[in-house]
């Protein structure tokens, strides 16, 4: 189980159980409080489908040297790393003439 799947079923426990508890303290709740923890609820539900919808990641191993280097040059031009080799990679594959087919 991935880290992002691992965290939305933390947040999805600790919504139910939040769920849970409101409905055993609710007469102790006013409509208003309700109604922001409703509002409370949708974001985290909205987070969560979203880490749904994200690209999943994989690690590809390089030396430190190359690493420090990509780092450097990412840090100059204030761009992410991973965004960075993404774009690189993707370049070198679309140019590639092996015959390299995306996975669907």
């Amino acid at each position: 189980m991935s880290k992002i799947e691992t965290k939305i079923n933390e947040l999805k426990a600790d919504l139910k159980a939040n769920l849970e508890n409101l409905e055993k303290d609710a007469s102790d709740f006013g409509l208003e409080q309700l109604k922001n923890l409703r509002g409370v609820i949708g974001e985290a539900e909205k987070a969560i489908k979203e880490n749904k919808e994200k690209k999943k990641v994989k690690t590809i191993t390089i030396s430190e040297e190359t690493h420090n280097a990509v780092k450097k040059c990412c840090v100059s031009n204030d761009e992410k790393i991973s965004e960075w080799v993404e774009t690189v990679l993707t370049e070198a594959v679309s140019s590639c003439t092996c015959n390299v087919k995306e996975e669907k």
